[in-house]
């Protein structure tokens, strides 16, 4: 009996190449199953990242097809270990799908470095640039608040001439 063995080719070279590339560099360091922090705990995800990791891994990770792992999947099925765990156990996905979204990667790990928290509406948002103070959805609100208060300013200062 021969069990038949698929390759997953990633979509873009790139990513597969800075995969393996990291993979050499960690040779060195054995990693666990599952993620640990610093204080030997695991990063677990919350409801809410836990609904976004699922989201990226069924729409981004080229080893996902229909809620099974290519990469695990020696002639039979084999569901995504990931899909069901709340701790990020997936090398793969840690390494080459988790860095497509930088606020979900920043929210998980907890680099402060990454993101923000709007002015206006408290949420966290990835910067485009180092003074950005509003996530893209308030920065129209912004604008226009920005505006009104200043138009004010030059009303009451008119009136008093």
């Amino acid at each position: 009996m021969v069990k038949s063995i698929r390759i997953a080719i990633a979509p873009n070279r790139r990513i597969l190449q800075n995969y393996l590339d990291r993979l050499k560099q960690k040779a060195e360091k054995p990693e666990h199953a599952c993620l640990k922090k610093s204080d030997g705990t695991f990063y677990r995800l919350t409801s809410e990242q836990s609904g976004k990791v699922n989201t990226l891994i069924k729409k981004e990770c080229c080893n996902h097809d229909s809620g099974n792992c290519v990469m695990l999947e020696y002639g039979e099925g084999c569901k995504c270990p990931q899909i069901a765990s709340l701790h990020i156990c997936c090398t793969w996905f840690r390494e080459a799908v988790l860095p497509l979204d930088k606020v979900l990667e920043s929210s998980i790990f907890g680099n402060k470095d990454m993101k923000k928290r709007c002015a206006m509406c408290g949420k966290l948002f990835v910067p485009t640039n180092n003074r950005a103070k509003f996530c893209t959805k308030c920065i129209p609100k912004a604008n226009r608040q920005r505006l009104q208060n200043h138009r004010a300013k030059n009303r009451t200062q008119n009136k008093n001439i």
